[in-house]
C-alpha cells in the first residue's frame, strides 16, 4: 500500500496558564490531545468541531507553523519537526495554508500580483518577468482576470480576495492545502463558488485538502472522510456519507443534526 502523504500519531498541544503574562504557570490547556490522522495524495479529508474544539491549533502544527508537545508529524514518511533548515525550507514549498479572514490576510499595502509573487520571489523562483507571468496564469486559474494583478485588495470582494489567497497557496505547486475556515467568513452563494474551485483545482492538480471547519454542511461538500474534533481529540472518523448516515459519538450526532437543520 502507498504510505500516507501526511500522517500524524499520538499529536497533543498544551499552553501554560498565568494569571498575568510574567506570572508563574497556574495551569495547563490541552488544546490538542493525543491525536491520529492519516492523509494521503489527492484525498479530501474534512475536520469539523464546534469552535475552540483545537482545529485551528491542529492545523498550524500539521503545517509546520507551531511545534507539539508530543508526538510525530511525517510528510512523505519523513519526520517534520526533525528536519533540517533545508528540509523545512522544501516542506513550506510542499504544504500550503490559506486562512480564514481574506480582509486581513493579504497586505493591503501590496497590489494583489504582489501578494501572488511574493512566495516565488522568497524562494527566488524565476526573474521578474517569469513571476509577473506566473501570476498572471494563478489568477486565471482561480478565476480572476489576470490584468487584475495590478489591484490592491480593497478593490475586490471577500470572495475575489479568497481566490487571491488561493492563488498564493498555489505559487509553489504544493501537494496539500491545508484550509483553516477558508469559507467561514464568506456569505453561502460565495461559499459553494470557492468549494466548486478548490475542488476543481483538486481533481486538475491532483492536490490533498485538509479541510477544517465548524460547519459540518460545508465539511459534507467536499470532504471524503470527515473527522470530528471535540475537546482536542478527534472523537470519529468516517466516510463522507457514512458519519451522515450514522454518527456515533454524541459530539458527531449533534453536529449532523445541526447541518441536516441548516439543510
Amino acid at each position: 500500500m502507498t504510505p500516507p502523504l501526511l500522517e500524524a500519531a499520538g499529536l497533543s498541544r498544551r499552553y501554560p496558564v498565568r494569571s498575568h503574562p510574567l506570572g508563574p504557570v497556574t495551569g495547563w490547556i490541552d488544546a490538542v490531545r493525543e491525536v491520529d490522522l492519516a492523509l494521503s495524495a489527492g484525498e479530501t479529508v474534512g475536520l469539523v468541531g464546534e469552535s475552540g474544539c483545537g482545529k485551528s491549533t491542529l492545523a498550524r502544527i500539521l503545517a509546520g507553523l507551531i511545534p507539539p508537545s508530543a508526538g510525530t508529524v511525517r510528510f512523505e514518511g519523513t519526520a517534520l519537526f526533525q528536519l533540517d533548515p533545508a528540509g523545512r525550507r522544501r516542506f513550506r514549498r510542499t504544504v500550503q495554508i490559506i486562512f480564514q479572514d481574506p480582509f486581513t490576510t493579504l497586505d493591503p499595502l501590496m497590489t494583489i500580483g504582489q501578494s501572488v509573487a511574493e512566495p516565488l520571489a522568497i524562494h527566488r523562483i524565476g526573474n521578474r518577468r517569469e513571476r509577473g507571468e506566473r501570476t498572471r496564469q494563478l489568477l486565471g486559474e482561480v478565476g480572476l482576470p489576470p490584468e487584475w494583478s495590478g489591484r490592491f485588495p480593497d478593490t475586490l470582494s471577500g470572495g475575489q480576495r479568497q481566490r487571491v489567497g488561493i492563488a498564493r497557496a498555489l505559487a509553489l505547486n504544493p501537494r496539500l492545502l491545508i484550509c483553516d475556515e477558508a469559507v467561514s467568513a464568506l456569505d453561502l452563494s460565495v461559499q459553494a463558488q470557492i468549494l466548486a474551485l478548490l475542488n476543481d483545482l483538486r481533481e486538475k492538480r491532483g492536490l490533498a485538502l485538509l479541510f477544517i471547519s465548524h460547519d459540518l454542511g460545508v465539511v459534507g461538500a467536499i470532504a471524503d472522510r470527515i473527522g470530528v474534533m471535540a475537546e482536542g481529540r478527534i472523537v470519529e472518523c468516517q466516510p463522507n456519507p457514512a458519519l451522515f448516515e450514522a454518527p456515533r459519538h454524541p459530539a458527531a450526532r449533534r453536529l449532523v443534526e445541526l447541518a441536516l437543520e441548516g439543510a
